[in-house]
């Protein structure tokens, strides 16, 4: 009886370490999204939420695909690189944006804090474009984020057809 006990006891204690070791990381969840900049604004949202057209008639000018970045965990992470990955092993990043100045890289995220860059959607949509003439038509498209410590997040497989669409 008292070894059962002990084994309950013993089991419940690795599952709490074990536990307390996962959530006291760094745990950078990514999104991809559209958005439109006017000047030094950025309106941007999560797919099906942001529509292209609304913000164009709001009087945003540029079209953008979003990547935003979320630390959920209790240790602050740097995020080194960004980019939007497509099925078909292509992917685009662009660092010299100006609504990217507020999150230069090497950037860093504290607990709790997130950051976004933008990529214009007209070089995203030539990359596609260009894609397809190769006969290498992606069928999916994902943010990705690399990080300080060398690994790279990724954030969920989006169909580029939905997305191209919400952004036209």
């Amino acid at each position: 009886m008292v070894a059962i006990i002990a084994l309950a006891v013993s089991s419940s204690t690795l599952t709490w370490q074990v536990l307390q070791f996962l959530l006291s990381s760094s745990r950078p969840k990514v999104y991809l999204g559209l958005g439109a900049v006017r000047g030094n604004q950025l309106a941007s949202g999560r797919l099906g939420v942001a529509r292209i057209d609304d913000l164009l008639t709001q009087g945003f000018d540029t079209p953008v695909a979003t990547v935003r970045v979320h630390n959920r965990g209790r240790m602050a992470v740097s995020v080194t690189s960004w980019g939007i990955d497509f099925r078909g092993g292509m992917g685009l990043s662009n660092l010299g944006h100006s609504a990217n100045d507020h999150s230069p890289l090497p950037h860093r995220l504290d607990p709790g804090a997130e950051a976004q860059w933008v990529l214009p959607l007209q070089d995203v949509h030539a990359l596609l474009d260009g894609m397809r003439d190769l006969g290498r038509a992606p069928s999916q498209c994902r943010a990705r984020i690399g990080l300080g410590t060398g690994k790279t997040q990724y954030g969920k497989w989006i169909s580029v057809e939905e997305w191209s669409a919400t952004g036209k």
